[in-house]
């Protein structure tokens, strides 16, 4: 009688850098097994080992013992491929790569960069992100709008999308695959708040067309938070209408750090407080 293989075990968001054998107890928070991860790295590709990764009841399933981190390296693929299965029991293969990046996964630069921004966003207030990725940025901003707020998120990549949809899908958001030709049904001043990401923007077929859209769907009182971007680099630098007064605010930053320009119209520029770090 075949002797039957024990099953391995998933392991969760804080376990995402190392493989722990189903036999041994979870190490607690810093301890020096916690702190294992090249080790297991190293055993998990020595003998073949694939891991599952459990994230708010997603899981993840690895299709090879290649790590995320060499996959993008220079030798790897330029990808790593997932089995994701959600709490509703739909299944779905994703790629993440340097540009489709999946926060339960790994590092998205532009979320951080948001983050920082949190004081020009309000509760109740309608935001629009272009360039929404696989969905982390528009569940961050509905969270900070609120119950009474609403979000509508737009980004070109399909994968990310369909993602976003299972993943995410928090309450009075739309996440929509498109370019800002989406707009072209919202009124004037629809938005209090518009979140736009530098490379969401290179990506449109007439970025001069996408700030058009950006200013037309801006109230008179709204903020532009621009990722990515600066003013001192003509290729990435806003682009503003001629004779439309527009107050730059650039956050804070350092190495590493996306770069992160809040704009407004002259007359309703952020306030003193909001400014203030």
């Amino acid at each position: 009688m075949a002797r039957e293989r024990p099953r391995r075990q998933s392991t969760t968001a804080h376990d995402r850098v190392g493989i722990r054998p189903a036999s041994r107890p979870r190490p607690a928070r810093g301890s020096d097994a916690a702190h294992a991860g090249p080790i297991r790295r190293f055993t998990g590709a020595l003998f073949g080992i694939t891991r599952t990764i459990t994230v708010d009841g997603v899981r993840y399933r690895e299709r090879n013992r290649v790590t995320l981190d060499r996959a993008l390296g220079p030798r790897g693929k330029g990808g790593k491929v997932y089995e994701v299965r959600f709490p509703t029991g739909r299944p779905m293969t994703i790629n993440a790569t340097e540009t489709r990046r999946y926060a339960d996964l790994m590092t998205v630069p532009s979320l951080a960069a948001i983050s920082r921004a949190r004081r020009f966003v309000r509760p109740g207030e309608r935001a629009l992100v272009l360039g929404s990725g696989t969905g982390a940025i528009a569940e961050l901003v509905a969270r900070w709008t609120g119950p009474h707020g609403g979000v509508v998120a737009l980004e070109h990549d399909h994968e990310s999308v369909r993602f976003a949809r299972r993943r995410y899908a928090p309450p009075s958001t739309s996440l929509e695959r498109g370019g800002p030709e989406l707009l072209a049904g919202e009124m004037a001043g629809a938005f209090e708040v518009i979140i736009a990401d530098q490379s969401y923007l290179f990506a449109c077929e007439q970025p001069a067309r996408a700030w058009e859209e950006i200013w037309r769907v801006l109230s008179p009182a709204g903020r532009v938070i621009h990722v990515g971007g600066s003013s001192d680099h003509p290729a990435s630098a806003p682009r503003v209408p001629a004779g439309l007064a527009v107050q730059s605010v650039e956050l804070e930053t350092g190495p590493g750090v996306l770069p992160v320009l809040v704009l407004s119209r002259g007359e309703g520029g952020p306030s003193r407080a909001e400014t203030e770090p």
